[in-house]
C-alpha cells in the first residue's frame, strides 16, 4: 500500500459521507476509468498528463483504492490558489 498521511487515512477510515480524492495511477497501467467506476467511484475529472483521477467515493472504497497495485497515491482533492492577492504586484506602485 502506497505512503498516505496518517491524518488523511484516519479522516478515511471515519468518514461514512462521500469525499472528493484525486487517485494517481502509476506509470504504465493504462485508463483505469472501468476499474475505477466498477468500485463505485463518480470520477470527475481525468488529468492525463499527472496519470490522475479526481473521483467522488466513500472513505472506505479510497483506503481500499489506495491498496491497489496500479495506484500510486491518494490524496484529498482540495482548492487549489495560485497567488495569494496579498501579492499582487499590479497593485502596487
Amino acid at each position: 500500500m502506497p505512503d498516505m498521511d496518517p491524518a488523511l487515512r484516519k479522516q478515511l477510515q471515519q468518514s461514512r459521507r462521500k469525499v472528493d480524492v484525486i487517485v494517481r495511477v502509476r506509470s504504465g497501467s493504462g485508463d483505469r476509468t472501468p476499474d475505477l467506476e466498477a468500485l463505485g467511484c463518480k470520477i470527475r475529472r481525468r488529468f492525463w498528463l499527472t496519470r490522475s483521477y479526481a473521483v467522488t467515493c466513500t472513505g472506505a472504497k479510497a483506503l481500499k483504492i489506495a491498496g491497489l497495485e496500479w495506484v500510486e497515491r491518494v490524496e484529498l482533492d482540495g482548492t487549489v490558489v495560485a497567488l495569494d492577492k496579498t501579492s499582487d504586484r499590479s497593485t502596487r506602485r
